[in-house]
């Protein structure tokens, strides 16, 4: 496989998987009311509170620690040969 295609296919999974995490948690919001909510953050309803408060950062904050381990990871490898 093509590394620009795997890049692709891996870029299209994160994004899916991540616009997935927007719906779930404790209250299964819609994911057209996700949506919704992510493009008006300045709209006062509580699902936009829980999208912009809760449910974003951890999402984030899940990608920044994933990329991070990634990059020690390789780091090590490089290392330790």
């Amino acid at each position: 496989m093509n590394k620009t295609v795997f890049f692709i296919l891996v870029s299209v999974v994160l994004a899916a998987s991540a616009f997935l995490c927007l719906s779930a948690g404790g209250k299964i919001i819609a994911p057209g009311e996700a949506v919704h909510a992510l493009f008006n953050p300045y709209e006062n309803t509580g699902i936009g509170s829980v999208i912009w408060q809760i449910r974003l950062p951890r999402i984030l904050a899940a990608i920044f620690v994933g990329a991070g381990l990634a990059v020690s990871g390789c780091v090590f490898q490089a290392i330790l040969k």
